[in-house]
């Protein structure tokens, strides 16, 4: 965020306060997918080593 402060990001899909069923979290995880799509379709913020590294992060280090 610190990154890009003057970019308009659209604001993440929202949270549930208590435990997501099957269909809220498939419907969240597709929101977050779409964000990350729209969000890396600009130049600028896909291509930054900061995302890049995000985005290929292994999820065990």
């Amino acid at each position: 965020k610190q990154e890009f402060s003057d970019f308009p990001f659209n604001p993440l899909p929202k949270k549930w306060p208590f435990k997501l069923s099957d269909q809220q979290l498939d419907s969240r995880r597709r929101g977050l997918e779409q964000y990350l799509d729209k969000i890396c379709s600009v130049r600028i913020v896909g291509d930054c080593d900061l995302v890049q590294e995000f985005l290929s992060a292994d999820v065990y280090e």
